[in-house]
């Protein structure tokens, strides 16, 4: 395991905000007819893991729907708070099981 695993899913939608900006911008400065700035967002939930909170990056696609995406741990277990930095990975999507009724 390397530390380009290590992290955590606030870093992950902070970092994923900045650099998705960063790149926007230098796109437009270069003159890029095609870039206007797509609101973006920080997604805040309720952890499958934990009643701690679980952020993600939100961006609005060209069709009007947020796209979402998120690290995830690897092997994620229940605990009571979640370790600073885990092996995760990215998932794209939120798919939660609601139950009926909600």
């Amino acid at each position: 395991m390397d530390l380009r695993t290590m992290s955590n899913c606030i870093i992950f939608a902070i970092v994923l905000l900045f650099r998705r900006r960063a790149s926007d911008e230098r796109r437009r400065k270069k003159g890029d007819p095609s870039m206007r700035r797509n609101a973006e967002y920080l997604v805040m939930r309720k952890s499958d893991w934990g009643s701690f909170p679980h952020v993600m990056h939100g961006r609005m696609g060209s069709d009007g729907r947020i796209r979402v995406v998120s690290y995830k741990p690897v092997s994620p277990r229940k605990r009571a708070l979640p370790p600073l930095l885990f092996e995760g990975k990215v998932v794209w999507g939120d798919v939660r099981k609601i139950p009926a009724g909600d």
